[in-house]
């Protein structure tokens, strides 16, 4: 029989061995979404090699999985604000030094795209254009809506202005004119999470937004000085998950995006439906999505394409291109596409980074085994939460996977704690379904729409006399007890007030910007 101390060195010899590429995986972070953690849990590809962490500047770190990574090193921009150049000028030097080689550079939110590709361009490894015409394509909306045209494929209408006379001219130069039935969206040209991103339906409208928004600053302190006007797009948005190797690109799975009003907001999110990918119109969403990807120069790594299909045109034309992958959690929207494709994007992005072989051995579909969808929770009315009598009916659904409580929305362990109105950055709950039959993963996925819908999902108790940041802070402050939460209240909202307004910034709930039909 071993004995304990045995045990203990086959224990360690096995994690040493797990661990057998002397080679380092670089991980770029934004420290409001740091999920390190995850994909040491999740991906068993990146067990193999040493992890070393980035961030792209200084803040407090949000992990949205239990546990602490193991990493090889840790680097950080030592700034507040996030520059991309100079970040890399201060941590290429650090990566260069490691005493391993650098087998992956790899972004992990919107946040550290930028210095992703300087990191990659400056250490030799995979990466995407970092310098020249295609450097701003996968982040500046502006750049990106040009490149799109360029190439010849549709794409959306727009103009960025610095002056209200310029952006008056345009849109009176509009026919039909600007109106509710032909409105425009404003935005700011790198924001993300919906920061900045207006629909406008006059000029009345415009010119209150303009005002409001030019001059302000952002989360890190820049001035927006420049607005882009883009063209409404009406139609049903699609988003596709792909992974790039080489300018070869794969497609994980399609999703239609369910976007309905609640909460005052026009385009919440209400949950995914899992598209088939031998339809006709998957087909052209993903030949399209494709040929966009080449147009920004997104020659490696993961994308979270937008693509809106225009009825009225036939044709479809992109919103957005998120050169990283989806911002879906393991336990809802990977969650669906590892039962019904059989891969996550995550893991396959680790994939198509570390090993060729298998990549090469990827289908440039992945076809669609069951059918699958993800319901987004959407509370209606603040309060204390007493009961989720609706996540009860969800686990008793046929199609139930599994489910999520969103760690970013401050909910977890949220029994008896304050549940405000659901917006796109505070989904509570999020739950993945797959089944065989398409006919009852439609009838669980309407039936949980409409418990939300009917004010069943949650059993709120209504707290009088609390807003909802006051709400946060006491759910997050409660050991410093009732009086001295009082005598500091102000300034507790203050902060949750910025805490709030940097997790929207790389949200993985993304404010869209236009009307979205319903489905069912």
């Amino acid at each position: 029989m071993l004995s304990v101390w045995s045990l203990t060195l086959c224990c360690m010899f096995l994690e040493v061995a797990l661990a057998s590429k002397d080679e380092a995986v670089v991980l770029v972070v934004d420290p409001a979404w740091d999920d390190v953690a995850g994909y040491q849990q999740k991906v068993p590809l990146l067990q193999e090699y040493k992890v070393v962490k980035v961030f792209s500047h200084l803040g407090k770190d949000h992990s949205y999985v239990p546990g602490k990574a193991k990493l090889y090193r840790e680097f950080a921009y030592q700034s507040r604000a996030p520059n991309p150049k100079e970040a890399a000028k201060e941590v290429c030097p650090q990566l260069k030094a490691m005493s391993i080689p650098i087998a992956a550079v790899i972004p992990t939110s919107d946040g550290a795209v930028a210095l992703t590709d300087q990191l990659a361009a400056c250490t030799g490894v995979r990466g995407n254009p970092a310098e020249g015409p295609l450097a701003e394509t996968r982040r500046n909306k502006w750049f990106m809506g040009e490149a799109v045209r360029k190439s010849g494929l549709r794409s959306v209408k727009q103009v960025k202005v610095s002056g209200w006379e310029s952006a008056k001219e345009f849109l009176e130069s509009w026919e039909p004119p600007l109106s509710t039935e032909r409105p425009c969206v404003f935005k700011i040209l790198e924001g993300s999470g919906g920061a900045g991103t207006s629909r406008v339906n006059s000029l009345a409208e415009a010119k209150k937004y303009f005002d409001s928004i030019t001059g302000t600053k952002d989360k890190y302190g820049d001035v927006n000085t420049v607005v882009l006007i883009q063209e409404y797009l009406t139609g049903k948005e699609y988003a596709v998950d792909s992974v790039t190797r080489d300018g070869v690109h794969k497609v994980i799975a399609v999703w239609l995006e369910d976007f309905r009003p609640a909460n005052g907001i026009f385009d919440q999110y209400f949950g995914f439906k899992l598209m088939d990918p031998e339809d006709a119109l998957t087909k052209t969403i993903i030949d399209y999505s494709n040929k966009v990807l080449d147009a920004v120069g997104l020659q490696n790594g993961a994308a979270n394409t937008e693509v809106k299909y225009l009825e009225n045109e036939q044709q479809p034309c992109l919103v957005e291109v998120n050169a990283r992958w989806a911002g879906v959690n393991w336990n809802d929207g990977l969650a669906v596409e590892k039962a019904c494709v059989g891969e996550d994007q995550i893991t396959a992005t680790f994939a198509t980074y570390l090993d060729q072989q298998a990549f090469a051995k990827m289908p440039d579909v992945r076809p669609i085994t069951q059918y699958g969808a993800v319901v987004f929770t959407i509370n209606y009315q603040p309060g204390v939460l007493t009961g989720l009598p609706g996540l009860a009916v969800a686990k008793q659904s046929s199609s139930y996977l599994s489910s999520d409580i969103d760690s970013a929305s401050g909910l977890s362990g949220i029994m008896d704690k304050f549940l405000p109105k659901t917006t796109p950055d505070t989904i509570p709950i999020n739950i993945a379904l797959a089944s065989k039959n398409k006919k009852v993963l439609d009838k669980d996925y309407s039936h949980l729409i409409q418990i939300q819908t009917d004010r069943d999902f949650f059993k709120i108790s209504p707290a009088a006399g609390i807003t909802s940041l006051d709400s946060h802070a006491i759910n997050r402050d409660r050991s410093l007890g009732g009086s001295l939460l009082i005598a500091i209240g102000m300034t507790i909202v203050g902060v949750a007030t910025v805490a709030l307004l940097v997790h929207a910034g790389v949200s993985k709930r993304k404010i869209e910007e236009e009307v979205y039909l319903a489905i069912e």
